[in-house]
């Protein structure tokens, strides 16, 4: 592979994983807002911060590699079974796996 198109895909998968870790974000303001609907404000708080802390972590030191890709798409998944989870199984909850698996698209592989 020539150093140019290993640059490019460098490039693109930095942008990926910083698309991945916005939408973590949102995910962790959408599970306090669900958890603060449900009653389970708490809950939401620490899942939310650990999976920020996780994959913020791997933004900082592994941004745009297979380990990024793995541990903000683990985070991305883990956030919408937080979600599940605080909404007590409420169905709706449940489209958060379709929404997560085309932002995974993302990354191209």
């Amino acid at each position: 592979m020539s150093t140019s198109k290993r640059q490019d895909d460098n490039t693109l998968g930095r942008l990926a994983d910083l698309i991945m870790l916005g939408t973590l974000a949102a995910y962790a303001l959408a599970a306090l807002a669900i958890g603060n609907e449900f009653g389970s404000l708490g809950t939401a708080f620490g899942g939310a911060l650990a999976l920020l802390a996780l994959g913020g972590l791997a933004f900082a030191t592994a941004r745009g590699t297979v380990l990024s890709r793995i541990a903000l798409g683990l985070c991305l998944s883990a956030a919408v079974a937080l979600h599940i989870q605080l909404g007590r199984g409420t169905i709706e909850f449940h489209f958060g796996v379709f929404v997560t698996l085309a932002l995974l698209l993302v990354y191209r592989d």
